[in-house]
């Protein structure tokens, strides 16, 4: 698996879990709104029993007014007995709608500290995915890191084969010009007994004049070439180091043709 398949498999994970979140906040929003439901329920519940018990109050009021009429008044006694029967059933019910809420607040705490679980371990595995996400970015920076040294490896590479390169283009300079000073010597070997027989030709050829400066210029040259020999060591190790890489083995031959293309140029002028 790939490092961006990994990620692209850790933010499906990550909106998955988002996903959730979101869920259950929801689920909290409508606990949250039937608790509120509840609340009023029993707000407005607690306002009647307010209003019973404030008529209670008045009825005890009105049953110790009429206590002195008790006999003309019996029958609103028994009446208002009636009421109080029935009001006192209310409270009873009320009382048991009161047990109930009370009984689905509990079961809705519950719900909320198992939501609050959830969440928590939610937070977890967000903290871990985070941790691993940190892992694949060290590793990311560390394979770019490596991207780097390999190509500053390359770099200094080319480096060593252009050194390699001018090194050869001197050497192929120098064997041409001891080449150039061989076939003057050769030539001049050829020349005395021509001297010998035809002095009055060596003031009238522009030829012979040539030559003396081929020579001359050719004697000026090899004083310059001895840089050329100090630079042979460097080059020599520049090989060394060239033989432990794969690449600079791959483009030595082709150096060694470019020096033998220059070793025939000689002739070819």
């Amino acid at each position: 698996m790939t490092l961006e398949e990994q990620i692209g498999e850790l933010q499906q994970q990550k909106n998955n879990l988002q996903q959730q979140i979101n869920n259950l906040q929801q689920q909290i929003n409508n606990l949250q709104q039937q608790i509120n439901n509840l609340q009023q329920q029993i707000n407005n519940l607690q306002q009647q029993i307010n209003n019973l018990q404030q008529q209670i109050n008045n009825l005890q009021q009105q049953i110790n007014n009429l206590q002195q009429q008790i006999n003309n008044l019996q029958q609103q006694i028994n009446n208002l007995q009636q009421q109080i029967n029935n009001l006192q059933q209310q409270i009873n019910n009320l009382q048991q709608q009161i047990n109930n809420l009370q009984q689905q607040i509990n079961n809705l705490q519950q719900q909320k500290n198992n939501l609050q679980q959830q969440k928590n371990n939610l937070q977890q595995q967000k903290n871990n995915l985070q941790q691993q996400k940190n892992n694949l970015q060290q590793q990311k920076n560390n394979l770019q890191q490596q991207k780097n040294n390999l190509q500053q490896q390359k770099n200094n590479l080319q480096q060593q084969k252009n050194n390699l390169q001018q090194q050869k283009t001197t050497s192929s300079s120098k064997k041409t010009t001891s080449s150039s000073k061989k076939n003057n010597s050769s030539s001049k070997k050829t020349t005395p007994a021509a001297r010998k027989t035809t002095p009055a030709a060596r003031k009238t050829t522009p030829a012979a004049k040539k030559q003396l400066q081929q020579q001359k210029n050719n004697s000026s040259s090899k004083k310059t070439t001895p840089n050329s020999k100090k630079q042979l060591p460097t080059a020599k190790n520049n090989s060394q180091q060239q033989k432990t890489t794969p690449n600079s083995r791959k483009q030595l031959p082709t150096a060694k043709n470019n020096s033998q293309q220059q070793k025939t140029t000689p002739n070819n002028k």
